[in-house]
């Protein structure tokens, strides 16, 4: 565990740093109203915590994915690289990589002027292919045998692929993988566990994404770098990467969304709040600092739409900041008892079914997903954002059993030649549980419930991912079964999200025209309906 001398310092009352209770209250108000899942949230001025709340299940001690704010810890591992000498921002990326022959034309055309600093500002000029199955190549010789589309330092391309190989080269260098070269650095200065970040089949962290930390973590990250690389008083980070990275470094305003057309700097981005930067996970995971103010944010969440924590934050922030403001004691109340009684709920308990008796003496055999399973996305028990962002892919599930008690359902099943079974409430409670995928474990939270004497519905979170993930089980009487999946954020916001996107980036209109018809059907093929057949247990 941490040491609690490295926790973070705390203001006994919001007003005692100058943040308005009042602002505090109508901030909340604003995301309950917006419809975003908002899982935790936290706010430090002048170095203290002056106030965090978690919306139950979620809490401080459990670990939570923050997707592509992995991005902007791999480029702090790049700034301690840079200050031990280990390369420079202008060292030349194919140069350190020598043991790869690359052969192709198209991916040789700028070798000789790509750069540390073109990788960390996504300015490659590489077009990468990322629907590729990561599980079956090798990563940094893909990345090197990509072709060169445009000159180095030109264009802005955000991929994943550029933050994987700052981590490909840092671990070459040092024999130390992401987490084992942070922990005299980073982590343990600052009080943090040893974090999970998922690597590839080489033991590489994925650099760009994979990376859990608790939101307290996130905030005395973001708190480091508000503060010249100090923390608490000592130099942690270097104190020109403090400076650096989170400077704009190159431009980015062919993007659509407001705070991602500011400016980038080094796995950074620069906010439309002036002298305001971000680190940002999709989805919601984001640490933002107000330099200004003296401030930062770490929250983590779940909708398909980056922007809308930022705007909402920025509806209310820095506005919300007076220094030297009388304490509100009515509206601090009133934010006390409106984040503490935060909760996703559960449905009630509801009348059981009589199919309860002929389940409990047999298993669901699921129909083959065969064109899922060829395109290396099968349907995992998992949510969406985990099978679909990850590098392990499991699904094809299987041989699902349902174990009825008294007041909770065991349900049982197969993935991959993986067995997992979770507890779920049917008294309308949660159970908690874990779901172990390999590399993952998950904390299941969860309940289920019959819609009708024919349809059952499970439902639980993996605590430690930003979704939530859905089952009903419909069952016919001739034995046949008809599953419906669905998610958090949902497939089609998702898609719909990027089909946005797509816009910005894609200039031709007769290809942008067929791309949004593929998109609009992708939905359907990322969470189809799954049908099974009840079989009798021998």
């Amino acid at each position: 565990m941490s040491d609690s001398s490295f926790d973070l310092l705390r203001a006994g009352r919001p007003e005692d740093v100058g943040v308005s209770s009042k602002a505090l209250v109508e901030l909340v108000d604003d995301y309950e109203k917006s419809g975003m899942e908002m899982h935790s949230f936290l706010v430090m001025r002048h170095g203290k915590v002056a106030f965090e709340y978690y919306r139950a299940p979620y809490n401080a001690e459990t670990p939570h994915s923050v997707n592509s704010f992995s991005k902007s810890v791999a480029s702090t591992a790049v700034g301690f690289a840079i200050d031990e000498g280990l390369f420079g921002l202008d060292s030349k990326l194919y140069e350190l990589f020598p043991e790869y022959k690359i052969t192709k034309k198209s991916a040789l055309k700028y070798s000789g002027e790509l750069t540390v600093r073109h990788v960390l500002t996504m300015t490659t000029g590489k077009t990468i292919n990322v629907a590729k199955d990561k599980s079956r190549f090798d990563w940094v010789e893909d990345f090197l045998n990509s072709p060169s589309t445009y000159k180095p330092g030109t264009h802005f391309h955000y991929t994943n692929e550029n933050a994987y190989m700052l981590s490909a080269l840092i671990q070459k260098l040092t024999g130390q993988n992401l987490v084992d070269y942070l922990m005299p650095r980073l982590f343990e200065p600052l009080g943090i566990d040893r974090p999970v970040w998922e690597t590839d089949q080489n033991g590489v962290a994925a650099g760009g994404f994979g990376l859990y930390l608790k939101t307290r973590d996130g905030a005395k990250i973001m708190q480091c770098y508000l503060d010249g690389g100090k923390y608490q008083g000592k130099q942690v980070i270097p104190e020109f990467w403090a400076r650096e990275a989170t400077t704009r470094q190159t431009s980015n305003d062919k993007n659509c969304k407001p705070d991602s057309k500011v400016g980038y700097g080094y796995q950074f981005w620069m906010c439309t709040v002036p002298n305001t930067f971000a680190g940002r996970g999709m989805f919601g995971q984001q640490g933002v600092v107000m330099r200004d103010q003296d401030a930062c944010f770490f929250y983590t969440g779940s909708d398909a739409d980056e922007q809308k924590p930022m705007t909402i934050l920025f509806r209310h922030f820095p506005e919300g900041f007076k220094d030297g403001i009388a304490f509100d004691e009515a509206a601090y109340a009133e934010l006390r008892a409106k984040t503490d009684k935060l909760d996703y709920g559960v449905i009630p308990a509801a009348k059981r079914s009589p199919l309860e008796d002929t389940l409990k003496a047999s298993r669901l055999k699921f129909r083959k997903q065969l064109f899922l399973n060829a395109m290396g996305m099968p349907t995992s028990f998992l949510p969406l954002t985990i099978t679909n962002v990850s590098i392990a892919k499991h699904g094809t599930i299987d041989n699902v059993k349902f174990e009825f008690k008294e007041n909770e359902l065991i349900l049982k099943w197969y993935e991959k030649d993986v067995y997992n079974e979770i507890p779920l409430g049917l008294d309308g409670n949660y159970r908690y549980g874990k779901i172990n995928l390999p590399p993952f474990e998950f904390t299941s939270v969860g309940y289920a419930y019959w819609e009708r004497p024919d349809k059952l519905t499970v439902h639980f979170r993996p605590l430690e991912a930003i979704a939530s993930r859905t089952f009903s089980f419909e069952f016919k009487k001739d034995g046949r079964v008809k599953i419906i999946q669905g998610s958090t954020p949902t497939a089609k916001s998702i898609i719909d999200n990027i089909a946005l996107l797509a816009e910005a980036f894609i200039d031709n209109a007769f290809i942008y025209f067929f791309a949004k018809r593929m998109l609009k059907a992708a939905p359907f093929a990322l969470e189809p309906k799954m049908r099974a057949r009840v079989v009798k247990e021998k």
